[in-house]
């Protein structure tokens, strides 16, 4: 979903129908959050045997059971993604090393075993 989903009457339907979610969280968006899942990144992991993927160097890190809500607290689960991968300057043409970051709320807990699979295939496809 996009992140104009992530409010607490849309995630609270989607909970109580019991559909889980992934929606992107832009940085501009419950920024409240970012706090908390910034103090997992000494804890980014790399799947293992796939440090790569579509040439980008991926690193992980999430906070599980983080509640969302006033009315009902809802529990979701954030996670990040940081990427670091090489392309072509445009203007030069030399080789210009990049840096990205994805962040997104998800209703299924995250670990190493399953974030490739909720992430890379699920969310961005």
């Amino acid at each position: 979903m996009d992140a104009m989903y992530a409010t607490e009457d849309v995630m609270g339907l989607a909970y109580q129908y019991d559909w889980h979610t992934i929606i992107n969280l832009p940085k501009n968006k419950l920024t409240h959050f970012a706090t908390g899942l910034n103090k997992q990144k000494p804890f980014s992991q790399s799947i293992p045997n796939q440090p790569y993927y579509r040439k980008r160097k991926q690193t992980f890190h999430w906070k599980n059971h983080v509640f969302h809500g006033y009315a009902t607290p809802l529990p979701i689960h954030l996670v990040a993604c940081c990427e670091q991968y090489q392309e072509v300057d445009n203007t030069t043409g030399e080789i210009k090393d990049c840096y990205s970051e994805h962040v997104w709320i998800s209703s299924i807990p995250l670990n190493i075993h399953n974030v490739h699979e909720l992430l890379n295939c699920g969310a961005r496809s």
